[in-house]
């Protein structure tokens, strides 16, 4: 049976499959449904419909409102929870961690303070604790640790023969702020900001802040300061050699004396001003990226050629970057000197009669400790009993005495004592005379509240606590060639030696009124050493000595010991040299001197290191038979009882003993005898001999021996001496023997080996 599709009728909107036989009869259905109840129900019966709807579907958005909320609620809590648990463990780790460097920094600080007073060689322990620690900390307690270092005087370059006991080589203090608050002006006292003397040799410092300090005398060469600021410092004689101190801030800067030899300068702001001022920058890389050109530190010194020169003298000018001889010193009628300083007619006038640093009649001697010490006391005197009044010394006057005074007076006094070698006749009155200054410590420091210069001030207040033994004081550490006085001082922390010689330019001693009759010698290359608390002490090496001392056989001198000392008529008749002399650079030096006493003649030098002295001498000669020696040393010694007071020597076979007192020869066979050591010093006679002679013995003498008084000397004495042999020389004599002060007997055997 075929089908064919119907559509419904439009009543019902609905479509039916019929038989086709069905449709073919025609027959018509109509198919009525009934109407659904909707479309019956009112707008009332709708709304309630609508209203039971919305009250489930409102729950359902205000439930899902919620839940949307406390899950974002949820999530800002546990943000906030890890949030501070994560603070809490920050600071749980900072506290850790202070704790922690703390504890290092207290560990550290214990360490050395236990090594400091034990019997332990401390060089190495310190360096590597100190080192280790400074890698552990940060800033501000490495900063404390420089601090503690400097205070304990381990860092400061004037202690320990100039080096420090420990080197900060290599270490990084980059970013340490080394500011105070308090003004360097306020601060009458030295500390570590205003009076430094530190050594920070070869140290990391970029970015570090020196803003606003006075830095004085100490040692910045090779660090690295790149970006450092140094604004408003006082910068007097900092070494910075070979120092990069690129883009560093020298704004208001005061240079004085600073060593900027191959210093990177580029990009700084340094001044041409403050360039000017430095000691020298020679191979110096510009701030324009230049290389400066001055070669020599010492230029138009023609003047003095044929002489040494004085490096550190006061007549050196600073013109470019060098020192200049000044024109005057050139003038000999118008020099005046003393202590190797030379004055001018328009410098200082206090007699009428010529210009003085010269307070001596000659101009030749070097009488510091004699009328010198009285004339620096009557100025003394004269600057406070004028002072605010019209007969007051001018501002240049004042400058001036107080460089003679620090640059002078100072460096030829041992703690309260002057060195004995410039006493001239009083030499026989004994201690009271030269045992102290005439010029009181209180009157140096109303000096220096006068004096505009602020290392000069220093200086003078330094002079005057170490007058009075002030441990606490800097001490004065260098060296300097007094070259019109033919004198050279050498000091550190704990020891310093004086050289006296004598030239056509000066007067070996003086001897008048019948005083000082045995003190022919004493310009002859005079080595006088003092290691018994030198910078703060009385002296006591050579207190009440001079009685008791042969006078052929005083430190140093080269002499031909059976020809009588020469008598004395006003001066002593001595052959004089020119070629005598000695250089400085401040920290070490050297002299030379043509030695002709009687019939001998030599060629001498001396070299003055950190550690040890080397004394030379070649081309020894005498036409005589006199027998030729030198003295090594003459000194008083502690009892024999005392460690201080043992004298102990060695042989090259390692055998070692203590000798008693006696007088002793030793020939240059073998077993060679290779040191002696006594009051913490050691001597090393290191070329050959005929014979090495010790003396030590108690002794006693008058002083009526050597001038008009009258009263006993005792003490124990050590004479060392080298004997050449005796005369006539076929071939030319030598010596060579070197001085370790301040040495313990056990460390002597390194430093032979060294």
């Amino acid at each position: 049976m075929s089908t064919r599709r119907s559509s419904a009728s439009q009543t019902t909107g609905i479509s039916f499959l019929l038989p086709r036989d069905f449709v073919d009869n025609s027959t018509t259905i109509k198919l009525t449904l009934p109407k659904s109840s909707f479309w019956f129900m009112s707008l009332k019966d709708i709304l309630k419909v609508i209203g039971v709807l919305l009250v489930p579907l409102m729950l359902g958005v205000v439930t899902l409102t919620l839940t949307i909320q406390n899950t974002k609620d949820a999530k800002e809590n546990r943000a906030k929870d890890l949030d501070i648990a994560q603070r809490q463990r920050e600071q749980t780790a900072y506290l850790a961690e202070e704790e922690r460097q703390n504890k290092r920094l207290a560990e550290y600080l214990n360490a050395i303070s236990s090594l400091m007073f034990s019997n332990q060689t401390l060089d190495p322990l310190l360096r590597a604790k100190t080192l280790s620690v400074l890698r552990q900390l940060d800033v501000q307690r490495k900063r404390e640790v420089i601090l503690f270092l400097y205070e304990a005087k381990l860092i400061r370059t004037d202690m320990n023969s100039g080096i420090p006991i420990i080197s900060l080589q290599d270490i990084n203090l980059d970013n340490i702020d080394f500011n105070d608050l308090r003004s360097p002006y306020t601060q009458l006292t030295s500390n570590f900001y205003y009076h430094t003397h530190m050594s920070l040799r070869g140290v990391s410092l970029r970015n570090a802040s020196f803003q606003r300090r006075t830095i004085y005398g100490s040692d910045l060469a090779q660090t690295d300061c790149t970006h450092a600021d140094f604004s408003s410092a006082d910068l007097f004689e900092i070494d910075f050699s070979y120092a990069k101190l690129i883009e560093c801030n020298f704004e208001n800067a005061r240079f004085d004396s600073a060593n900027l030899q191959n210093a990177n300068l580029s990009q700084s702001n340094i001044t041409d001003e403050q360039l000017a001022t430095a000691l020298t920058y020679q191979g110096a890389i510009l701030p324009n990226g230049t290389i400066a050109k001055n070669k020599n530190l010492l230029i138009n010194d023609d003047c003095i050629s044929g002489h040494s020169k004085n490096l550190s003298g006061t007549h050196w000018m600073i013109i470019n970057g060098s020192q200049q001889a000044d024109s005057r010193f050139c003038d000999g009628n118008s020099k005046m000197c003393i202590n190797g300083i030379c004055s001018f007619d328009d410098e200082l006038d206090t007699t009428n009669e010529k210009s003085t640093y010269s307070v001596d009649i000659e101009v030749l001697f070097l009488l510091t400790a004699a009328y010198g010490d009285a004339w620096a006391t009557n100025i003394l005197h004269f600057h406070l009993a004028t002072r605010g009044t019209q007969y007051a010394l001018s501002k240049d006057r004042i400058e001036i005495f107080g460089r003679f005074l620090t640059r002078g007076d100072a460096w030829f006094t041992m703690g309260s004592v002057w060195t004995w070698g410039i006493l001239g006749r009083v030499i026989d009155r004994g201690v009271h005379v030269w045992y102290t200054h005439l010029f009181s410590p209180d009157r140096l420091r109303a000096l220096a509240m006068d004096v505009t210069n602020t290392s000069t001030a220093i200086a003078l207040r330094d002079y005057a606590d170490r007058l009075e033994h002030r441990h606490e004081t800097p001490p004065l550490v260098g060296n300097r060639h007094f070259y019109t006085s033919d004198f050279q001082v050498h000091r550190r922390a704990n020891w310093t030696i004086a050289l006296k010689m004598h030239s056509v330019r000066t007067i070996a001693t003086e001897c008048l009124n019948g005083e000082n009759l045995k003190g022919e010698h004493i310009g002859d290359g005079v080595l006088n050493l003092y290691t018994r608390d030198a910078q703060y002490g009385n002296g006591e090496e050579y207190e009440n000595i001079f009685a008791l001392l042969d006078w052929q056989a005083i430190n140093g001198i080269t002499v031909e010991v059976d020809i009588p000392l020469l008598p004395c008529h006003s001066q002593f008749s001595m052959r004089k040299t020119t070629f005598v002399g000695g250089v400085s650079d401040g920290n070490y030096g050297a002299a030379m001197m043509d030695t002709a006493t009687h019939n001998l003649t030599a060629k001498r030098t001396w070299h003055f290191y950190d550690d040890f002295i080397v004394a030379l001498a070649d081309d020894i000669q005498d036409n005589t038979s006199a027998l030729l020696q030198t003295a090594v040393v003459s000194r008083l010694l502690p009892p024999a009882s005392t460690a201080a007071g043992q004298l102990i020597v060695q042989w090259s076979n390692g055998t070692k003993m203590v000798l008693a007192d006696g007088v002793y020869s030793f020939p240059p066979s073998e077993p060679r005898l290779l040191w002696f050591h006594a009051d913490n010093t050691a001597w090393m006679v290191l070329d050959d001999y005929a014979a090495l002679t010790i003396d030590c013995r108690n002794k006693s003498g008058n002083v009526n021996q050597l001038g008009p008084w009258n009263f006993e000397m005792q003490g124990r004495l050590l004479t060392a001496t080298i004997v050449h042999g005796r005369g006539p020389t076929t071939e030319p004599l030598s010596y060579k023997y070197t001085i370790m002060p301040n040495v313990t007997v056990d460390a002597v055997p390194a430093l032979w080996n060294r």
